[in-house]
């Protein structure tokens, strides 16, 4: 067996330990010596793969992440939605979905993935450049312009100022946030 592979495998090990965790107890609750010891190896080894508390945060989550964002473009592609509003909402429906269950890791997870560096900021900014990308997409099928990748980086700051409402406990459930996301968004497209 290579090294290499034992080295993934642990790293795997580690990240899956540490989702366990934050599902469980909240990312601040958790420590570094308990995921260590969720997933039988020690401190340091945890530190050498990963580096930080947020680096293992990302790594554990950044996959699910991009699943979601990945499944949204699906929704978008298959629903072949007319309206705007329809599309807007088959996009975000997925990804608000996904953070309102997991309402306890959410908001961490959220702030750990905007501030990371290294390969884990480049992991996060392909899933961001992603969603801006569908909502370009989006805004290129509903607007006469040519700015739709202004208007879909438009459409990011709106999911994001809805996404942490949604965080906040503003939203009675994932169909209110749809609808006043849409709505935000729908001031874009005179």
């Amino acid at each position: 067996m290579a090294a290499t592979d034992k080295s993934q495998r642990t790293a795997a090990r580690i990240a899956a330990a540490a989702a366990e965790l934050f599902f469980d107890q909240g990312f601040t609750d958790t420590t570094i010596a308990q995921v260590a010891d969720r997933s039988n190896v020690a401190a340091g080894t945890v530190m050498l793969h990963f580096g930080s508390k947020s680096d293992l945060a990302t790594a554990a989550f950044a996959d699910q992440i991009a699943t979601v964002v990945q499944s949204s473009v699906d929704a978008l592609a298959d629903a072949n939605q007319t309206s705007l509003e329809s599309s807007l909402a088959a996009f975000v429906r997925p990804i608000f979905g996904w953070y309102e269950a997991n309402l306890e890791v959410a908001p961490d997870l959220l702030r750990e993935a905007l501030f990371a560096e290294g390969k884990w900021a480049e992991h996060y900014t392909q899933t961001v450049n992603k969603t801006v990308t569908a909502f370009a997409q989006i805004a290129a099928e509903h607007r006469d312009r040519d700015d739709v990748a202004l208007v879909g980086e438009g459409l990011l700051a709106d999911y994001f100022i809805v996404l942490l409402r949604g965080f906040r406990g503003e939203f009675g459930s994932v169909d209110e946030q749809i609808e006043r996301f849409v709505s935000l968004a729908r001031t874009r497209f005179p």
